[in-house]
């Protein structure tokens, strides 16, 4: 860009913002000179990093900067910044242009107040009419305006932001931006942020692991005066400083540049895949010295897919978090007959540590899981018998539901949706399993196969495709939070919702007891894979299951059901069970239910 400026006398550029940070922190003397007619830089896009504008006006000090905001549906630029004032922690966008009005509102668009992240939305004369020829999307992102004048609409942005106390709005990313990592909502800008601001780094981009979508990758470009381009240790130790730990990257990948468009805007897309091995000569890699270091190595780089782990690399260095740790303590211990505590590796987190109190672990019996006596009922899972009871003392049934709702095209063939669902609760037990109480005690019996209840009806009629959206999202919302009786399985219904003969919602709802986030995932595969064989008028050639859950939970909760010499049972009694209600006295922004819902905002 310097040769081109100098070269036709320009005196105002508009550039991205990831092309002007790369050139910022690349420029030169000779460079610099070269942009000596420029007058004006406008940047808009993309959020501006503080500290390469301040590295900017350091090298060109005489360029008025301009930070630009706005969408084309708002006909492009809705608010401006000019940066000629000390730097701060963040570049703001401005004020509104023209007569354009905007708001940052809650999920419920209502206004938030000074320094609470809310959606921007836009309004005023430059507001676009809509979409051509995509009505449903035109009624999705421009709504009525409350508060301007009679038959005035707004912009949905979809970007987040926030307002300062001076008066500005602060870019915070946008809501497709956010990614849930394990459970956790988290912002990629805001990790993008912390990484540029590592000395070592000059651009840097984040994204979910392509491959499991449980971890996020770091993408960095060496800052160019940097005397080696920073290691995976450094850049985690730098995250770890400012982020949670489930923000942190559990890879990093060194680029000479990142990749952009023909907007010259990142390309998340582009982005390539770590590579999950490592060089033969790595010299921070240190080989297992014996058979238990060998194992837990063996089960590490497993269950963190990696090719081969060091006896000095840590667990959750290398991507590991509290679920990949259960499963891999459950293999060691299978493996090698020894009753290892989930914490320990939490405390011991490189191989080197974990593999001594391995080999020093009480041996257990019989860790093989085999099946058990199907004539009596089984003992709950710790985590059923906390739902069970949850459930007999709670008047609310909706709140320990996970339900599912997807907008179906093409058609579906409903005999064999019903089939398919049947087919997967003939499958796992778990979906058939009744939780009763006998002889004072809860306990898990498992029941014959039984249909699945399947509400399939047309959808209501409505004036235009979003009401009648809209209506079947409060019918779908209906049946799937009506309450479960634990004692009649299946714990699981569905429903289906016609808008037309190739056009369908579907719902599958199903009780906390039966599934999780992680194991629905199994499920919900396995459901697709019953449903494509019924409709080609098979079976799916599924291999049968060795063990189900009561097998698994017998085992798994023998140890800790068995009470050891010497040892005894206490019940830890809270204010509440002496008759005297308590709770917790923290700070919240709404006043507290008289009566718990197990609802939430987000």
């Amino acid at each position: 860009m310097p040769e081109i400026v100098q070269r036709h006398g320009l005196t105002v550029v508009n550039v991205p913002p990831t092309y002007w940070s790369e050139l910022t922190l690349s420029l030169d003397r000779r460079q610099a000179a070269a942009l000596g007619s420029l007058r004006l830089l406008i940047l808009g896009g993309e959020s501006v990093p503080a500290d390469t504008l301040a590295a900017w006006r350091a090298a060109v000090p005489g360029v008025r900067v301009c930070n630009a905001y706005g969408p084309t549906e708002t006909t492009v630029t809705a608010t401006t910044h000019d940066a000629d004032g000390p730097p701060g922690d963040t570049v703001p966008i401005g004020r509104p242009l023209g007569d354009r009005r905007v708001y940052v509102v809650d999920a419920d668009g209502e206004p938030v107040p000074v320094g609470v992240e809310g959606e921007l939305l836009i309004g005023g004369t430059e507001v676009a009419r809509g979409y051509l020829g995509r009505p449903a999307l035109t009624a999705e992102r421009f709504v009525p305006d409350p508060y301007g004048p009679p038959g005035g609409r707004l912009y949905r942005t979809g970007d987040l932001a926030r307002w300062t106390p001076g008066g500005e709005l602060e870019f915070l990313g946008r809501r497709d931006d956010q990614v849930k990592i394990r459970g956790f909502r988290i912002e990629l800008g805001e990790v993008e942020t912390v990484l540029r601001a590592c000395p070592s780094v000059a651009a840097a981009a984040v994204r979910p692991d392509r491959a499991t979508g449980r971890s996020l990758t770091g993408y960095v470009v060496p800052a160019p005066d940097a005397p080696a381009a920073p290691d995976r240790a450094e850049l985690r130790a730098w995250c770890a400083r400012y982020l949670p730990h489930y923000a942190v990257p559990s890879e990093f990948v060194v680029l000479d540049a990142l990749p952009v468009g023909v907007s010259g805007k990142l390309d998340r897309s582009a982005l390539p895949d770590p590579a999950h091995t490592r060089p033969a000569d790595d010299p921070a890699y240190t080989a297992p010295r014996d058979e238990t270091e060998r194992i837990v190595a063996e089960v590490w780089a497993d269950v963190l897919g990696l090719d081969r782990i060091g006896i000095d690399d840590g667990f959750f260095d290398l991507g590991g978090h509290s679920l990949l740790a259960t499963m891999a303590v459950s293999r060691i211990a299978q493996r090698l007959g020894r009753e290892i505590e989930l914490r320990t590796v939490f405390e011991h987190p490189t191989v080197r540590e974990f593999a001594p109190r391995v080999a020093a672990a009480r041996a257990g019996g019989a860790t093989g899981i085999v099946p058990v006596d199907r004539g009596r009922p089984l003992p709950l899972s710790f985590a059923q018998e906390r739902l069970w009871f949850l459930d007999r003392t709670s008047d609310q049934g909706e709140s320990y539901l996970l339900w599912y709702c997807w907008r179906v095209r093409g058609g579906l063939d409903r005999a064999a949706w019903q089939a398919a669902l049947d087919d997967l609760v003939e499958r796992h037990e778990v979906l058939r399993t009744a939780l009763l109480e006998v002889d004072g005690r809860p306990v898990q019996q498992v029941c014959d196969p039984v249909a699945v209840p399947l509400l399939w009806e047309r959808a209501p009629h409505a004036a235009g495709e979003p009401e009648r959206l809209e209506a079947v999202r409060r019918l779908a919302a209906a049946h799937a939070t009506r309450r479960f009786d634990l004692a009649r399985p299946p714990l699981l219904r569905a429903g289906v919702w016609e808008l037309a003969d190739d056009d369908h919602v579907v719902l599958l709802s199903f009780h906390h007891a039966v599934t999780d986030g992680w194991s629905k995932d199994v499920l919900l595969d396995e459901l697709g894979r019953h449903y494509t064989a019924r409709r080609a008028g098979g079976r799916a050639p599924l291999a049968p299951l060795p063990v189900q859950y009561g097998d698994f939970e017998s085992v798994a909760a023998r140890p800790c059901r068995q009470r050891r010499p010497g040892t005894k049972r206490t019940l830890l009694l809270g204010a509440g069970a002496r008759g005297r209600p308590w709770c917790w006295k923290l700070p919240t922004d709404r006043p507290r239910t008289p009566v718990f819902t197990g609802r939430a905002v987000r």
